[in-house]
């Protein structure tokens, strides 16, 4: 949702825009609850924020050393948990639903990986799981019709 995680919402729509998802693969998937992707290696332990994408792409600036650009590089990489706010236990419970994921459940970690819950109702989708693992990144046309 945009207005409680404009960072995340921008990270996912800047890393679409740039394609980045074009070659994605659905990398995990947990039957009646979620699928995850966002991963460019397949295998759930990779990508970057939009942020860590430009800061590799900025690599040519000769100006700066070597050491500088890659500590540069690896703070940009993951965004803030803090970015984005919890999703309630209702948002939990929706089918639709687009959620910014950390790697590992390591905090401050938040990448390109995302999920997409495939179920609604209780005891499926998110229900469940802790609520500390869930950030809110964006939602469906249907779940944002709600007043």
């Amino acid at each position: 949702d945009l207005e409680g995680s404009p960072i995340l919402c921008r990270n996912f729509l800047k890393l679409c825009k740039a394609r980045y998802y074009t070659q994605c693969l659905i990398h995990h998937v947990v039957p009646n609850r979620f699928v995850i992707t966002g991963d460019p290696t397949g295998t759930g332990k990779g990508g970057v924020s939009f942020f860590g994408l430009l800061s590799s792409a900025d690599q040519d600036d000769t100006s700066t050393s070597q050491q500088h650009q890659r500590d540069e590089q690896l703070e940009n990489r993951f965004l803030a948990s803090s970015a984005g706010r919890r999703l309630t236990e209702e948002e939990c419970q929706e089918k639709g639903r687009v959620v910014a994921l950390e790697l590992y459940g390591l905090q401050d970690t938040v990448g390109s990986q995302f999920l997409i819950t495939t179920t609604q109702g209780a005891e499926k989708a998110l229900d469940g799981y802790p609520s500390n693992m869930l950030l809110d990144s964006a939602t469906t046309s249907q779940s944002s019709s709600k007043p």
